[in-house]
């Protein structure tokens, strides 16, 4: 399975909801707005996936995650 298709899978989707029940705030700076939940570290098989290798983030916090330090324009 692709990335891509793993990210549309059902089990993807159930993992996603229940981090987000987990924890419905950015975990670095506690907002509610624009939740998204961010993969630690990627297993070989997807699927293996659980709630403990990701964090809950805002889309700031997770596109620093994956670019580096966020800067405003």
């Amino acid at each position: 399975m692709t990335y891509a298709e793993y990210m549309k899978s059902e089990h993807w989707r159930l993992l996603r909801g229940a981090k987000l029940q987990l924890n419905p705030r950015c975990e670095k700076c506690k907002t509610k707005e624009e939740l998204e939940v961010h993969h630690r570290r990627y297993e070989a098989d997807l699927c293996k996936c659980t709630v403990k290798d990701l964090v809950t983030l805002c889309r700031t916090h997770h596109l620093q995650e994956h670019y580096g330090e966020w800067k405003e324009p």
